[in-house]
């Protein structure tokens, strides 16, 4: 029987991971950051980045996986 809810869940991962990536390059959503996280600009846009690609790669990863795998 096919894993709908594992594809669900990690097709929604990526979705976010993508989102995040797009988020990290606007200066709106870093400033709102900013304001939460007393940090310098550079390194939210690097937590955030690589996380969002973080998250991206494993959802991807798994993906390819439950897609082989069935």
């Amino acid at each position: 029987m096919f894993d709908w809810f594992n594809l669900s869940l990690w097709l929604f991962a990526l979705i976010a991971g993508l989102f995040l990536l797009i988020l990290s390059g606007n200066k709106g959503y870093i400033d709102w950051v900013k304001e939460r996280i007393p940090m310098p600009e550079e390194k939210i846009i690097k937590m955030e980045r690589s996380g969002s690609i973080g998250l991206t790669i494993i959802s991807v990863l798994s993906l390819i996986r439950i897609l082989v795998k069935h």
